[in-house]
């Protein structure tokens, strides 16, 4: 079983060439978790007030179509089995009627916040929607050039705006930040996009953004501490509009 909600895209979430941010696409997918959460239980709240929260550690997106403002979209997302023992691996897709425009997988833990370590599947129980993974057309694994290929291409510092209830950059933000520091990316469209989440950014961090092309076009991006510890890194593949 899935769990849907409608959404209708909006004008303050497309770029000036009008295409919806990757941002705004993972937002109302994890919108849709969120939704899910509240619905069937537990919440985000209920989980922090008994001590815990998820955290993403990766996710991978694929984008088969445009989407525009106005447009009127279905966002489902379900739960799996996949996973280790400590990985819950959710699905997600984003559909105009039977069209699928865009597909996705996340990989979450569940953390114990006092102890700062994850906890086993089956410790809490989690009602939540399932239904069996999708396969993306999309690796799994990002594969990062060498550390002198990357040029350091700009810095960022996490505002008050890009923080959720944990006081960290929410995983959605990066999407913008990251797309930012690709060139002429007004004239392109992404069509895949996979993001480690390797440590957490602060409010007030200052993240130095790295960037590397490859010779079929796509961009590896690392951004990086203040204390030299590598935040995200992500594999983002375009093409020219």
């Amino acid at each position: 079983m899935k769990h849907t909600r409608d959404f209708k895209v909006n004008f303050h979430d497309t770029y000036p060439n009008g295409l919806m941010r990757p941002s705004a696409i993972i937002k109302e997918m994890q919108e849709a978790v969120n939704l899910c959460s509240e619905e069937h239980g537990p919440s985000g709240d209920e989980l922090r007030r008994r001590g815990y929260a998820f955290v993403v550690s990766r996710m991978t997106v694929s984008i088969y179509g445009d989407m525009r403002k106005y447009r009127d979209l279905t966002a489902s997302t379900w739960a799996t089995d996949a996973g280790g023992l400590f990985s819950f691996v959710r699905c997600f897709e984003i559909r105009d009627g039977d069209m699928l425009l865009a597909e996705a997988t996340s990989t979450f833990a569940l953390l114990d916040i006092v102890r700062g370590r994850p906890v086993k599947k089956g410790v809490i129980e989690l009602n939540y929607c399932k239904d069996e993974p999708i396969m993306t057309d999309v690796s799994q694994r990002i594969v990062m050039p060498d550390k002198e290929q990357l040029t350091l291409v700009g810095e960022h510092t996490v505002v008050l705006s890009e923080c959720d209830e944990n006081g960290h950059m929410n995983n959605t933000r990066y999407a913008d930040i990251l797309c930012d520091f690709i060139p002429d990316m007004n004239c392109k469209r992404v069509l895949s996009m996979n993001i480690a989440y390797l440590a957490e950014a602060k409010l007030g961090e200052e993240l130095k953004i790295y960037r590397a092309e490859t010779e079929d076009g796509v961009f590896c991006m690392r951004t990086v501490r203040s204390d030299g510890r590598t935040n995200v890194e992500a594999e983002i593949m375009t093409e020219e509009l």
